[in-house]
């Protein structure tokens, strides 16, 4: 299986608060098996996290784990053969 790069990688993330209401924000697919990475104040203080994929696919969101001082969080979502990212090295 080829993994896709580019545009199909970025998601959209749609934030449920407590408060009822709803934002939008953004992420990249880090693995193809699930992970997405996006920022912290994205979802800070979300009581629900829905991505929209590319192929049209909307998964509920986990998060994994959170760093506030550099803003990042990492959430899961179960879904496979997802168009990962490709990471550098630097």
């Amino acid at each position: 299986m080829q993994i896709e790069s580019g545009a199909k990688a970025a998601t959209t993330l749609t934030v449920q608060y407590a408060d009822l209401a709803t934002s939008l924000g953004s992420g990249d697919i880090l693995t193809a098996d699930g992970y997405v990475v996006t920022n912290d104040h994205v979802i800070a203080d979300a009581q629900e996290l829905f991505v929209s994929l590319h192929d049209g696919r909307v998964a509920r969101a986990q998060v994994v784990g959170v760093d506030p001082d550099t803003d990042l969080a990492l959430l899961h979502v179960d879904a496979t053969g997802l168009p990962a990212m490709p990471l550098g090295r630097s």
